[in-house]
């Protein structure tokens, strides 16, 4: 009989890039509604300083995201994101439902490499489209605003689709965010997961499912 527990290992650039990552989207998704819906909102910083943290903050996920990108690449760690074709749409399905009306059966779905095949979708989709165009869009966006002549040569019609494409992106990540946060709490072995990610290993057992929400 195999052993239940199962070993999870994080690596060091991962770990790094995750709560980096994570600290880095809370102060954006903060301060861009504060920039967007500074009326409305209650006066908890100046819309000057929301707007150097933010433009701060952009810079500093640019960064974050390009090294990740380019150590993911370089360590082979990009493969733990690709899912196999194979059966693939049945898989996802399954994660699907496992994540929301069949709870109790998750504990025993299959896993592809280091995710299983929601995870890895959801985590490419992010990594390698969501995560380029936020921080493409923001970093032109401020440009098109701090270079002299910028608005004049390019037009103010430019400059709105770079901050509509911009705003819809970010609201996009924050979305992703909220999902992200509930699938990770509500993963069997969740505790032993948050540990991985902070000390870079632990153990986790799944063997004991959950019971299921579904009404008979």
């Amino acid at each position: 009989m195999s052993d239940p527990a199962q070993r999870l290992a994080r690596p060091l650039f991962v770990r790094v890039w995750h709560w980096c990552t994570a600290v880095l989207f809370v102060l954006l998704a903060a301060t861009g509604l504060k920039l967007h819906f500074s009326v409305q909102l209650p006066d908890f910083v100046s819309y000057r300083l929301a707007t150097d943290l933010h433009n701060a903050g952009g810079i500093l996920l640019a960064l974050c995201c390009g090294l990740h990108l380019v150590r993911a690449c370089v360590s082979g760690y990009w493969r733990c994101y690709v899912p196999a074709p194979h059966g693939l749409p049945t898989r996802l399905l399954a994660q699907l439902r496992r994540y929301t009306i069949d709870q109790g059966r998750r504990a025993n779905a299959p896993q592809d490499q280091c995710f299983n095949a929601l995870q890895q979708v959801a985590y490419s989709v992010v990594v390698f489209c969501l995560l380029p165009l936020l921080a493409v869009s923001g970093l032109l966006f401020l440009l098109l605003l701090q270079l002299p002549g910028a608005v004049p040569a390019f037009g103010s019609v430019a400059l709105r689709c770079v901050a509509l494409v911009h705003f819809v992106v970010g609201m996009l990540a924050v979305a992703y965010l909220l999902v992200h946060v509930y699938m990770a709490c509500s993963e069997p072995g969740a505790c032993a997961r948050f540990r991985s990610m902070i000390a870079g290993s632990a153990t986790a057992d799944a063997s004991k499912p959950r019971p299921s929400r579904r009404r008979h």
